[in-house]
């Protein structure tokens, strides 16, 4: 069963303007691009070119922005990040930013009603720390309806275990795994790392 959000976290959800919303660096999918949070239109061209982001596009396009689906966000070093919800501020940030497409040489016929960039201009987020929810986003992409891949499941795994010290068995538990496959992930990313720090010290 997927881990459920307390009723406190979600009576905190608030509108934000999405200008103020920063994508994620640290998000797993993009683990291996080392990428910073001034990074923002390589993370948002990424996005677009691997993630299927066009096809937010179209459902915002045809009905705005969904007000209950909310963004998770982490306040870092005085920025809101989004943490959970990458893609569909990435669609948002397309809609309302024509100069970016330009920039990033993304084409769209796309002509938003009013009525739809009205619904774009704030959205409904919860603020919180990584460590409040990781339960939450490991459930829902390592093994839920969005899974990440390989890469990006085990580099969370690690980052859950080492950054929020939460035991291997614990994440196990929490995601329902059942066959050592965190304990494997994890075991297994601790020797990709190794050898692409020796191929870097080979280099």
């Amino acid at each position: 069963m997927a881990p459920k959000l307390s009723a406190a976290r979600i009576s905190e959800i608030h509108l934000e303007p999405y200008s103020n919303l920063l994508l994620d660096p640290d998000n797993p999918r993009l683990a291996e691009l080392k990428l910073t949070i001034k990074d923002q239109d390589l993370i948002l061209q990424w996005l677009w070119k691997n993630k299927d982001v066009s096809e937010l596009v179209d459902s915002m396009l045809a009905g705005g922005y969904w007000p209950h689906e909310e963004l998770f966000v982490s306040k870092e070093g005085g920025k809101l990040v989004v943490i959970e919800g990458n893609r569909r501020l990435a669609a948002v940030k397309l809609l309302m930013e024509p100069e970016t497409r330009t920039r990033l040489n993304i084409r769209g016929d796309w002509h938003p009603s009013q009525g739809v960039l009205d619904s774009l201009k704030e959205l409904p987020v919860v603020v919180c720390p990584r460590s409040e929810i990781w339960d939450y986003i490991g459930f829902k992409h390592l093994n839920g309806p969005q899974p990440w891949d390989s890469i990006a499941k085990a580099q969370y795994i690690h980052r859950v275990h080492t950054s929020f010290g939460i035991p291997l068995q614990e994440i196990a538990s929490t995601l329902g795994d059942r066959n050592d496959t965190v304990v494997r992930m994890y075991r297994g990313y601790l020797v990709l790392r190794k050898a692409m720090d020796e191929e870097i010290g080979r280099a």
